[in-house]
């Protein structure tokens, strides 16, 4: 082969390994971008490369290469899509499993099982009930413990616990807890009355947390407008007591208290439904902060809707509480005499074997007897006293407790009566506003004065400093006005308000009560 030629062969040899090499290159460029190509593009490329024509398979089912260039892994892809018959088969297959997965779930077959806006997924209202349930507690005296504040916060509904961390420096809480309850009505009415109240000390704050949706009530059912919450029940009064109360305000159509298993006792909170509204909206009225067996009653409408509990009825489905074992009396006489011996070897009394202990009554390490407590005469006799007056009231309440008509109409009297000794007064009491060391500065009262003075003419304001005898103690002001109403407005402006960073308490007091403090001291 002449030179030439060999080079010429050299060079198309050489040609054709750098042709092959760009057509690789433009491939795996072509790659990168094959989405923006539809699966009929026959383009040509100046290099004349096609796609449809390169070794390396395509994964679309419309492939274009000639059967001598498909791979036979190519040749199994199926290159149609389902038939109408098909997709209805597959259609039936899924409706069947639907079916039978709502019938292992024990729901309705016509419940869709992918959650969506329209129905909530499984256990959002019970979520949404604890989150509603749930309130902040802040700014908590430090030597208050969970035990207080479940104390205090358990008259508006039953707490089912206290959140409270601990700071492992000082082992105390760190000024704030979550008090969680167990029906949103509870948790509503402690934001209400709660919010600004002195605990301790100190005014606690009191509010959602954080992360509270308000929106959340929207996903649960709405009340009945005619049910009522009821919290703060003394536990002696029963479902039938409550009912004879509150059916002074028109026909109930139920009346239920919670029930606690453990104690067989209602948890002192309950709802109320009547047959019209207006009657609902009386009853809270009323009844809200009235007492009843030495407590008030907090009443509010119903937040949450579903039907009726059961109430007290519900005790009756469950099993008997568990009886206490006896110990025989063989059992008792035996570990009496052996304590007897160990106690005589030890240089100890003998201590007693009571029914329901231990069995031996050894409770301390090395079998040391627990020493008896011992109460002087006097504190023995108070004490007597005290359970006696305690087992008195108990008495007095465990008995068969009716109402008659007379004194629901009574009841009724005084309720009607409430809102007008609140008016009926042209004299208002200001209290936890100013203390003892600042009632000789005679601008604070012309600031006092001048503020009264925007509800009505003010006849005079004085200070009562009865029982306070340090510095810092509160005193009360008085504030008589020259008419009823302007005291009456001044009562509802005031009350709650704050004064030098102090939350302030407005009242209406008898006339009687003012002239005696005041006239008999100008005289």
């Amino acid at each position: 082969m002449p030179a030439s030629d060999s080079h010429t062969s050299s060079r198309q040899d050489y040609g054709s390994s750098a042709g092959e090499h760009t057509h690789l290159t433009s491939h795996r460029r072509k790659r990168a971008s094959a989405w923006d190509e539809g699966p009929d593009d026959k383009r040509m490329r100046s290099d004349g490369y096609s796609a449809a024509s390169s070794a390396t398979p395509s994964p679309t089912p419309y492939y274009q290469g000639t059967s001598t260039t498909v791979p036979t892994w190519v040749r199994h892809v199926p290159v149609t899509a389902l038939t109408s018959d098909q997709r209805a088969r597959l259609e039936r297959a899924k409706a069947y499993a639907r079916e039978q997965t709502a019938k292992l779930l024990a729901l309705p077959s016509a419940t869709p099982l992918i959650p969506s806006a329209s129905t909530p997924p499984l256990g959002l209202e019970s979520r949404s009930l604890a989150v509603m349930s749930r309130i902040y507690v802040g700014s908590i005296n430090f030597e208050l413990t969970d035990v207080h504040i479940k104390q205090v916060f358990s008259q508006f509904g039953y707490v089912k616990g206290v959140s409270m961390t601990i700071d492992p420096a000082t082992s105390k809480h760190k000024g704030f807890c979550f008090v969680e309850y167990e029906v949103p009505e509870a948790a509503q009415l402690a934001l209400d009355a709660m919010n600004g109240s002195e605990l301790g000390g100190r005014q606690l704050k009191v509010g959602r947390p954080n992360n509270y949706n308000n929106n959340i009530a929207s996903t649960l059912p709405a009340a009945p407008p005619a049910r009522i919450y009821v919290a703060n029940v003394n536990e002696y009064i029963s479902e039938d007591n409550l009912r004879s109360i509150f059916d002074a305000f028109g026909e109930l159509k139920a009346c239920v208290l919670m029930p606690e298993p453990v104690t067989r006792k209602h948890k002192t909170a309950g709802y109320i439904e009547f047959s019209d509204e207006s009657e609902a909206q009386q009853a809270i009225n009323a009844m809200n902060g009235f007492e009843l067996g030495g407590m008030n009653l907090k009443v509010t409408k119903a937040i949450v809707g579903g039907p009726m509990p059961e109430g007290m009825k519900a005790l009756e489905k469950m099993p008997p509480a568990p009886v206490q074992p006896v110990v025989p009396a063989s059992v008792m006489a035996a570990a009496q005499s052996i304590n007897s011996s160990i106690a005589q070897k030890a240089g100890m009394t003998p201590p007693s074997i009571t029914p329901g202990g231990n069995g031996i009554g050894m409770g301390s390490p090395g079998l040391a007897a627990r020493p008896p407590i011992t109460l002087s005469a006097s504190l023995q006799s108070a004490l007597a006293k005290a359970q006696q007056k305690v087992a008195e009231e108990s008495a007095s309440l465990e008995e068969n407790y009716q109402i008659s008509a007379s004194q629901r109409y009574s009841i009724m009297q005084k309720l009607a009566k409430r809102e007008e000794r609140v008016i009926q007064s042209p004299v208002i009491a200001l209290r936890n506003m100013v203390m003892l060391k600042d009632t000789e500065d005679r601008e604070l009262y012309e600031e006092i004065g001048e503020e009264c003075r925007k509800f009505g003419e003010v006849v005079k304001v004085g200070t009562d400093g009865e029982g306070a005898s340090k510095p810092h103690d509160y005193v009360a002001v008085y504030v008589l006005y020259e008419t009823i109403e302007a005291a009456s407005k001044a009562q509802k402006a005031l009350d709650k308000r704050f004064f030098g960073g102090k939350q302030i308490s407005a009242v209406s007091v008898p006339e009687d009560e003012f002239r005696s403090k005041f006239e008999d001291a100008d005289e």
